[in-house]
């Protein structure tokens, strides 16, 4: 009974050591997950606040831009972290390294490209998600400043 009550300690021991393990990697990626929709929130509020219902609709059209960007590339995030993983646990430190090096590359090149995008053509880009034209002109504006 003496060494089933010492394994039964052991146990709880490491499932705490473990729960807090999950516990601090959840939350920094939860706080990832949850930053453009609060982002949104935030913005609405400030807008419903000072702004006209112009402004205030405009954001509708720009939280369809930023959401489909923000759900498109997170397979990046994703695919980095099964692949640096699986790479880390067969003990190839370099390998991995050379893959959070192309993941980096790839995650700057369609930052810069769709940044310059939404900079350079808000219009046709607002025209994709439907934006009636009344709104593009306050809707160019807020997605100018978030881009």
């Amino acid at each position: 009974q003496g060494e089933v009550a010492i394994e039964t300690q052991d146990v709880k021991t490491w499932r705490h050591k473990e729960t807090r393990k999950i516990i601090e990697f959840a939350i920094p990626a939860l706080s990832i997950t949850l930053a453009d929709p609060i982002m949104s929130c935030v913005d609405a509020v400030c807008i419903g606040q000072s702004g006209t219902t112009l402004e205030l609709a405009a954001l509708g059209p720009n939280l369809v831009i930023f959401n489909f960007i923000n759900y498109t590339f997170q397979f990046l995030a994703m695919a980095t972290t099964l692949s640096v993983s699986s790479l880390l646990a067969s003990e190839k430190t370099e390998r991995a390294r050379r893959s959070i090096a192309v993941f980096l590359q790839m995650a700057l090149a369609g930052g810069c490209g769709l940044g310059a995008l939404l900079a350079c053509r808000p219009a046709r880009v607002l025209s994709w998600t439907g934006t009636i034209p009344e709104l593009v002109r306050p809707a160019e504006a807020y997605l100018r400043v978030r881009a």
